[in-house]
Parts: structure tokens; C-alpha cells; sequence
């Protein structure tokens, strides 16, 4: 079953960071986000993805954010996700309470343990890269550094069934 999920999006400026390393990638032959043709595909960072999301986690989420946003984070480098094939993402420093806030509501999903692991925020790059593609994609993004900070400015729910993407915060 699709996840549904509540993602961060940023500022103007930095979604076109992102979106400019994305292009990096594609350009030089290797996966990217740039590769996703949905409607609603924009760097962001997920908060929270379940098989549904509880109308009493929505409900915190958007309080949360209403007071948060706009919220600005560190980068803190490149990370490579998973043991193979592998996914090249940008890592996230959120705030400590924000880390105890999303523990929170992953445990009032809908208690499925995929969705329960400690919550990693990072805006991804590239999905499925091999082992002599990562080595390649790191060599393409040292020569465009990102941003130490980004913005958040908005948080979205993105419902698979109906393949809609939501304001909320």
C-alpha cells in the first residue's frame, strides 16, 4: 500500500538548490529526483509516511507547524541511506524536540513497525544508485555545494489515493 505522508517543502530559493542538484545528477547520467514526473514531486523532507494517517496526528502535526513555519534547518552534508541499491540525500539537522515529536506520532500510526524507526530528516537526491554510482553522484555534487541552511515554509499532507497533495501548515 502507497504512503500517505506529511512532507516539509521549502522557500523558493532553496527548492531551487535542490532541484539544481537534482539536475546535476540527471546531467551527468545517473538517477535523480529530477527523473520523478509526478505532478507533485518537489524536494521536501517526510515527517511522517504511514498507511494512513490518524485525524488526531494531522490535527498535531498542524499545530506544530502553524507555530514552527517558517522553520530554518543546517544541512549537514551529503549521506548515502540503505545498504544497496542506495539513496544519495541531503542530510537534515532538525531540532532536538522535533525529533521527539515525530517519535510521537509514528507510534500513533497505524502501529504497523515499517513506519516505526527512528525518524532520519533529509531531503533525498537519488533513489536506487549502485555502489559505483554513488561514488560517481558525489563527485558530480562537490562541484555544486549546497546551502549550510534551507527554509521550511510549508507543511503538505500527500494522500496516494487520491493523488492529491495538501496545504496543512
Amino acid at each position: 500500500m502507497p504512503a500517505h505522508s506529511l512532507d516539509l517543502t521549502f522557500a523558493p530559493q532553496d527548492d531551487s538548490v535542490f532541484r539544481d542538484r537534482w539536475q546535476a545528477l540527471r546531467a551527468a547520467g545517473l538517477p535523480s529526483l529530477a527523473d520523478h514526473r509526478g505532478a507533485f514531486n518537489a524536494p521536501h523532507i517526510t515527517v511522517l509516511a504511514a498507511a494512513r494517517i490518524p485525524a488526531d496526528v494531522l490535527d498535531r502535526a498542524r499545530a506544530h507547524f502553524s507555530d514552527a513555519l517558517p522553520l530554518p534547518l543546517a544541512l549537514n552534508g551529503v549521506v548515502v541511506l540503505g545498504s544497496g541499491p542506495f539513496v544519495l540525500a541531503e542530510h537534515v539537522i532538525a531540532p532536538p524536540e522535533m525529533h521527539g515529536i515525530v517519535g510521537q506520532w509514528q507510534r500513533r500510526v497505524d502501529g504497523n513497525s515499517r513506519w516505526l524507526r527512528p525518524w532520519t530528516p533529509h531531503v533525498t537526491l537519488a533513489k536506487r544508485l549502485s555502489a559505483s554510482q554513488v561514488g560517481r553522484a558525489l563527485g558530480v555534487l562537490h562541484d555544486r555545494p549546497a546551502p549550510t541552511t534551507v527554509t521550511a515554509t510549508e507543511l503538505r499532507r500527500w494522500d496516494p489515493e487520491q493523488k492529491t497533495s495538501t496545504r496543512e501548515a
